[in-house]
């Protein structure tokens, strides 16, 4: 942020379109970690998923479990987005990915985020063996809390996994760059997609979401983002 911005009117709109999404959404995180009865995180586990290296946050066990998404507000303070404009080296394609990061300027609605977060590595220490899982906490912008949000753009297929391979859109690939990079055991699936869309308010003061390029969105840009949280395997018997 530039001496320029209006930091307190940032800290206004992203305390006022928090609150907003909270009412609406039982996932948002600033709410979660608000609510006194526990009702959102109840029956909540951290369980493998088909690929053996990964372990994702879902409600509910066994046939019925089903992965969350939380939602959060913030500032987007930095950003690696669409257009892919330059080849990288074809042995930094899994590397490769799309990111946002934000913060809350001090907004006690992301101080919430942050505490969610925090609740949720608890959940997860209690899955793998005592020291294994890396220590996480939340990086400094300009003083305050900023959490990163990211999706690569390719995933390794294990023989035998079920992944089929999708194009890229022209509004993260136009030239091609990215579709030339796959291979048979490294493919850009349904899970390596991220959706941008603008918020519109109506005549009748209700606000509507339409599909937008990655493009439209600018550091400084008030965002809700929707998260899935996952845990991986890393180097030796660390996650």
């Amino acid at each position: 942020m530039d001496k320029f911005y209006d930091i307190a009117r940032a800290f206004n709109s992203v305390q006022k379109h928090a609150k907003e999404s909270m009412n609406m959404n039982p996932y948002h995180m600033s709410r979660i970690i608000t609510d006194q009865e526990g009702k959102q995180m109840s029956d909540v586990s951290l369980q493998k998923d088909t690929d053996d290296s990964v372990w994702q946050l879902v409600k509910g066990n066994g046939d019925n479990a089903e992965e969350l998404v939380f939602s959060c507000t913030g500032v987007m303070c930095k950003a690696n987005l669409p257009l892919i404009v330059r080849a990288p080296r074809w042995d930094k394609a899994l590397m490769l990915l799309q990111s946002i990061t934000v913060t809350g300027l001090g907004c006690t609605s992301f101080d919430d985020v942050i505490a969610m977060l925090q609740e949720m590595k608890l959940t997860a220490e209690r899955v793998f063996k005592h020291g294994t899982l890396d220590k996480w906490t939340p990086s400094m912008y300009q003083g305050f809390p900023m959490l990163t949000l990211s999706n690569q753009y390719f995933q390794i297929v294990k023989e035998g996994a079920q992944h089929e391979a999708i194009p890229f859109s022209d509004d993260v690939d136009p030239a091609g760059i990215l579709q030339h990079l796959g291979k048979r055991d490294m493919v850009h699936s349904e899970d390596n997609v991220v959706q941008y869309f603008k918020a519109q308010t109506d005549d009748e003061g209700k606000c509507r979401f339409q599909q937008a390029r990655p493009q439209l969105f600018r550091i400084r840009d008030v965002v809700e983002a929707q998260c899935s949280v996952i845990t991986f395997k890393a180097k030796g018997i660390k996650h």
